[in-house]
């Protein structure tokens, strides 16, 4: 087992779990957007779930922490802000996987890895066109 790598996907669970978290609160304070939103918070989940795995694949112990992102967003004025502030985490997870990629890594913890960075590149995107439509809209 790699100790370093393990602890990176757990950095990634931690946020991960923070992202459910916050999908689920915005997607129930913001009913328009909630079909979208819910599609997000699936993201999340899938994502928690295949980090537990491939952290177990390297027989790591996953962590059972929760990290404190969905109260930085809750905290930001608008939901245009709290969309910013959501691509940029998403945007982070993004680099981090980056990272892991660069790593020798098990093909199927490798492959998870590549789609949950396509799932989350998808997810910026849709942030930054709600936030280009609520710039518009002022």
């Amino acid at each position: 087992m790699d100790q370093a790598i393990v602890d990176a996907l757990n950095e990634l669970l931690v946020a991960e779990r923070a992202g459910v978290e916050t999908l689920s609160l915005l997607k129930r304070q913001n009913p328009a957007l909630e079909p979208d939103m819910a599609r997000i918070e699936s993201d999340e989940v899938w994502s928690c779930a295949g980090l537990d795995r491939s952290i177990r694949a390297l027989e790591g112990v996953a962590s059972r922490v929760k990290g404190d992102f969905s109260a930085k967003v809750q905290s930001q004025p608008s939901l245009k802000n709290k969309l910013q502030l959501l691509a940029q985490g998403q945007g982070w997870v993004v680099k981090r996987v980056d990272s892991l990629l660069e790593m020798a890594l098990p093909p199927d913890v490798t492959s998870f890895l590549s789609d949950m960075k396509v799932v989350h590149q998808r997810n910026i995107e849709w942030c930054h066109d709600q936030v280009k439509a609520m710039s518009r809209n002022q």
